[in-house]
């Protein structure tokens, strides 16, 4: 082969007017013969790493390649109906990946799922969660106060709810939250938004420094009445 881009298998079938239902470029039926036996693996589509000879060298290695799927009303890099379902998404669906089949549960897990927008990797972290919380990392704006951490707790109004159907665990079981709307009335900095700004939930993370500056208020004003108190006593000696 050569040129600069060269293609060892390419196919470009044009369908007529009558493939209404479907167009396949490339389809994978595996069978097997009617004789008692177990295959270790069935692969419909094998990739296997590139050799490479000596003095040459690769780029960027694909094990697969699809570009941006544009041509359709829905369009998807990659569609398995496999369980769970995971749908590749291409520009039709911002760069979405979509597994709707994924198990869920309300029960503490070992670990959170986080990504990165740098690279665009999911991984799992076991140790503190994904927002990192050193200092390095940080432009502090502003000292909260531990009286104005607890006037917004104490603007909050807390509940307990099931979801409803379609949504979160489709209420199966009772939990106890906020109501981002709320939430953000008291203070716009402890909910989230999507880049339209849609109102997408509550920080609960977030609220955990609100809250330990609200336990601090109260402990000064505890402790002061303490005080208080003790001045009381010895005055009435």
């Amino acid at each position: 082969m050569s040129g600069v881009n060269q293609l060892a298998m390419a196919f470009a079938p044009v369908y007529s007017s009558g493939a209404t239902t479907s167009g396949t470029g490339i389809y994978v039926l595996q069978n097997t013969p009617a004789v008692a036996f177990t295959m270790a693996s069935s692969y419909g589509i094998y990739i296997d790493n590139p050799f490479k000879g000596a003095g040459s060298s690769i780029t960027t290695a694909y094990g697969l390649y699809v570009a941006a799927q544009s041509a359709g009303a829905t369009n998807w890099g990659v569609y398995s109906l496999s369980a769970p379902n995971f749908f590749g998404g291409d520009t039709t669906h911002n760069a979405q990946t979509f597994a709707p089949n994924i198990t869920t549960s309300s029960a503490a897990q070992t670990g959170t799922v986080c990504w990165t927008t740098g690279t665009g990797k999911f991984t799992v972290d076991t140790t503190v969660g994904c927002l990192t919380s050193i200092m390095a990392a940080k432009n502090i704006t502003e000292h909260l106060s531990p009286e104005k951490a607890l006037d917004l707790v104490a603007r909050l109004d807390p509940f307990a709810f099931r979801y409803k159907s379609g949504w979160g665990d489709s209420g199966r079981y009772e939990q106890f939250g906020f109501g981002a709307e709320q939430v953000a009335l008291v203070d716009e900095r402890m909910v989230g938004r999507d880049p339209g700004g849609n109102l997408q939930g509550v920080r609960y993370q977030e609220l955990t420094a609100v809250l330990a500056g609200a336990i601090q208020q109260l402990k000064a004003d505890n402790d002061n009445l303490r005080d208080e108190l003790k001045n009381l006593k010895r005055n009435n000696r």
